[in-house]
Formats: C-alpha cells, structure tokens, sequence
C-alpha cells in the first residue's frame, strides 16, 4: 500500500561486474558493500541471489507457488533489493501502516462475526431487544469481546484518518503523474472503500448513534437529480433506515468491500513495485538508475539500504509502534453505544431524544447542507460540489502537465490543495463546534451574549430541523444570527425589546396563537424555563449580535 517501492526493468550491467553465471563459479564470491552489508552477486540473466534461492523458505515455495516461473523469480528478487534511503520521511510508512490496519480490521471483524447476529427483526423493546442490539450489549459485558471491538472501532476511525493523510503525501511528492496513473486511480478506490467501510460498519450496532448517522449520511444521496430518491430507497431497502438496510450494510461490509479492496490493494502493491517511489529517486545520484542493474546492491550509493530486511525492519516497526497505540486505545476508551435504535426517536417511544447526526467524516457535508438554501443552491453544494471535487481527483493525473515533482515547481497545485484542505477542515470544525452539546443554564442569564449562550443553546435544540429556510421548517433557518433574525413563514420570531410578543419565545412556551398547541423543539424535551428566560432576556435587551 507504500506510494512507491522498488523499479523494475534490468538496466544495462554496469562496468566492472564479475563474470559468471551468478550461481558457481568465479563470480560467486560475495562483496561487501559501503554500508556494511554483504553483496550477493548477481545472476546476468536476471535469476534469484543463490543466498536467497538456496534458502529453506524459497525452497519451500517455490514449488507450490511457482516463484521461478511468469517472472516471479526476478520480481521478488528486484523488489528485495531495491535500494532505499537509510532514513526515510515517516509520512513514508503511511501506506504500511494502512495495510496493518486493514489485516486489523479483518481479523477483529472475523472475531467480531462470530458472536454477532445481524438481524433486527424481532419486538426491539427492552425487555426483548433487536438481536444486532443485544449481541453487541452483549459483546461490551465480555472483557474480551469488547477489546476487540475496541480494536475494530478505532481500528476504522484510524483507517479513514490514515487514508487522508497518505494521499495527502502521494499529492505532495506528485506520485499521481506518469506512468504512475493507475497507481493514483487504484489508490482512490482504496480512499472509497476505507470510507464505505467505515460507515457500512458504523450500522451494525443497531443504537441510536448507528440508526440515526446512518439516516443522515444516506439521506444525502436524495439530492441526486431525478432519481436520488429511488437511490436512497435502493440503498435502504425501505423509506427510511430499516431492518433491510442492517443486511444489505452488513453484506457490502463483509463481502463486497473487502473482495474489492483485497484486488484493490493487490494491484496497488505491484504498481508500486514497478514504478518507484518518487522520493527515493529524486535522492539517488544523477543517472544512477540508467548504469545501476536492478537488484544490484554492490553498487548502493553511500547511505541507501536494500528494502529487505533494513525498510521491511522499519515497517514492522510502525506496524508494532500502530498496533501499541491502537490497543491502548481500545483498552481505555470504550467504544460508544447508546440506547437501541428506534425511528420514532420521541418520547414517550424513547426516553430521551436522540439528535440525528452523522458520522464525523461527514460533518463538513451536513455543514454545508445548514448553510444552503432551499432549491439549487442544496443540490450544488451537497451533491455538485463534492461529485467536481472526485471528478478533478480523477482527471487529475491527465491534467496535471507540470512534469517537475518538487514542491516548488508546483505553487498552482499545491496552493488548490492547500485550499481545498483548509475549507475541508474549516466546515468539518463549524460542523463539530455547531453539534457542540448545548451550554448548562441551571439559572437564567441576566445580560446574555449571542456568540456564546444564545447561539449554542439554539444550536443544539433547534438545528437539527431548522437548518435551512425550507418549507418543512417554517422557512426558518436558526443556525446563525441574520437566520434568527430575518425569521420565517411567520414572519419576524423575534421582536427586539420585545420579548414576550416574539414567536420564538411563545412557540418555545407552546403558547404561539399563530400555531395553539405547539411546543418547539418538536419531538424533543422542551427547554427550562432558566433557558427560556435567557433568551427572553437577550431579546428583551435588543437582540444584540454580541
């Protein structure tokens, strides 16, 4: 999964090899090399080091693998002794470190499988809840069982964290340009099915956290125009998430994208064999690779080592610094899980209102769903935005005619990523701040301020709903201050010095004329009357944007 590795293809010998057939012979006598290691000679045409092919392990699978033959022999032989430098950048090992995550999350997800039942067919109450439910209640009562899951949980969180970051690193170095293409593409299908994955699993709980984000994430797909939503009934199973939603996730995160990504990475590893790694090269003397004959390690410039065992050595190095950071994670922080689900999500079906919510690699999507108006301003950020962002990512190896790999040859593109990353990071913040629990009022505040009471506590009770001016909200948008204040379908909701009299104080207290009967935030637990009057208070005191 490393960006790039070994480069194949036999150059011509270079002056001054001994002669023989690499196997007996006065050529066979080993040389040292300039850093310390013994050289090999190497066969003329191309065949395994003796020292490897007389080896008890070749001997053992060659036969049953058939290494010798398809040019097998010369691949492993080439990709063992590629040269490396001694140090390498640790952003390096980002893609090693994702093929122990992923041999991680197969292993704890085999675990896991086996004392899991994914069905959630039966009553759901609590004294006889959905099987998917109680086989993960279950789970969390045995010791064991819970650390694995702990090492499957933030196993998958690390995945998609790791993901990021390696492409990030694959953009800098520019290893997306020729003939390192595919290399790319095969790459952001790995991006793909590491986030697929992560959020197929995040349902198989079967709690409200699970039942609720994968209601929001999928409910994306409705703006796809004409047919998004037979896209998202094809993707649930039903109208909204339900008990064949759990099996269509649970079989596309258990066969579909593992089969994909196992291909996936396959072809991933050889193309980073053959190619080269872009940094590696541009560290080797100038014309080395055209006089140095692939395999060779006599003629190592001073500083660089054979990729076995000297980087395979440092590889398991990050594997086992990984897998200590990983479980003790998993040994001191207890994967979430709250009550089972239930798509009523109101009281009296629930005992407290669960606010729906994606996972946190879609919070930066439901952020720009908030700030988007109702009609094509929704479909252009939720869905247009993101399908021209996957879009240039693709064409980017095509596009991209700059051939000089250093960062300063590069100001156009690594500025664009720059931005990009920024805007990522500055609405996946807004997103979290804005999901922020809302701010304990056990008393009324006297004097109030917008930015840190009364936004906040707006945020957390209303928002879930009132996110965008859209019909089914009362056109009312309450996740900023001009939202608040240029109101809805009913006009003005608040009336600044006039508390008592401003709609959002009367629908608060269920009082509103305009709507009798109706108590706001609809479907959850009403705010206290410590709360009400802070708001009341700030109202009554102008309404400042303070």
């Amino acid at each position: 999964m490393s960006e790039t590795r070994t480069r194949s293809g036999a150059a011509p010998e270079p002056q001054g090899v001994p002669a023989g057939d690499g196997r007996d012979g006065p050529g066979a006598a080993a040389a040292p090399g300039g850093d310390g290691h013994t050289r090999a000679p190497v066969d003329p045409d191309g065949v395994v080091d003796p020292e490897i092919e007389g080896s008890p392990l070749w001997k053992w699978l060659d036969p049953r693998f058939g290494l010798s033959k398809m040019g097998l022999k010369r691949f492993v032989f080439e990709a063992m002794n590629a040269p490396h430098p001694r140090v390498m950048n640790p952003l390096d090992y980002t893609g090693d470190i994702l093929l122990f995550l992923f041999a991680n999350q197969v292993i704890t997800g085999l675990l896991l499988m086996t004392h899991y039942n994914g069905s959630a067919m039966a009553a759901g109450t609590a004294a006889n809840p959905f099987p998917a439910y109680a086989s993960t209640v279950a789970m969390t009562h045995n010791w064991w069982m819970a650390f694995v899951r702990g090492l499957h949980f933030w196993g998958a969180n690390a995945m998609v964290i790791v993901v990021c970051v390696h492409m990030a690193r694959v953009f800098y170095v520019g290893a997306y340009k020729p003939p390192r293409e595919f290399q790319w593409l095969s790459g952001l299908i790995l991006l793909a099915c590491t986030i697929g994955l992560a959020l197929s699993g995040y349902l198989l709980p079967w709690d409200q956290q699970a039942y609720w984000a994968t209601q929001v994430a999928t409910g994306m797909v409705k703006y796809v125009p004409w047919v998004g939503h037979d896209l998202l009934y094809f993707i649930r199973g039903c109208r909204f998430t339900c008990s064949t939603t759990l099996t269509v996730f649970f079989t596309i995160h258990v066969v579909l994208l593992p089969l994909l990504m196992v291909m996936t990475i396959g072809l991933h590893v050889v193309l980073v064999i053959i190619q080269g790694q872009v940094d590696v090269e541009a560290r080797l003397p100038a014309g080395y690779l055209e006089k140095h004959r692939a395999g060779d390690r006599r003629d190592f410039p001073k500083g660089f080592v054979p990729f076995w065992p000297d980087i395979v050595a440092w590889i398991l190095g990050y594997s086992a610094f990984s897998a200590l950071v990983l479980a003790l994670v998993a040994g001191n922080v207890p994967v979430p899980l709250t009550a089972q689900a239930n798509y009523l999500n109101v009281p009296p079906a629930v005992s407290v209102y669960y606010r729906p919510l994606p996972v946190w690699y879609f919070l930066q999507f439901y952020q720009l769903l908030k700030i988007a108006k109702n009609g094509v301003e929704d479909h252009l950020l939720v869905l247009g935005l993101p399908l021209a962002v996957v879009a240039l990512l693709l064409l980017l190896p095509f596009i991209d005619k700059n051939p000089s790999h250093r960062a300063k040859d590069r100001p156009f593109a690594l500025g664009l990523a720059a931005v990009f990353v920024i805007g990522v990071s500055y609405y996946e913040y807004q997103g979290f701040r804005s999901e922020a629990a809302a701010p304990v009022i056990t008393h009324a505040i006297a004097h109030p301020k917008f930015k840190t009471t009364i936004l906040p506590l707006l945020q957390a009770d209303c928002t879930p709903c009132h996110i965008t001016n859209n019909p089914p909200s009362g056109n009312l948008s309450l996740n900023s201050y001009t939202g608040i204040m240029t109101g809805g379908s009913l006009g003005a909701v608040v009336k600044p010095g006039d508390a008592a009299n401003s709609h959002i104080i009367l629908l608060l207290e269920g009082k509103d004329p305009a709507l009798p009967g109706l108590q706001m935030p609809l479907g959850g637990t009403p705010l206290t009357q410590a709360e009400i009057q802070t708001i009341a208070n700030w109202i009554q005191e102008g309404a400042p944007n303070n």
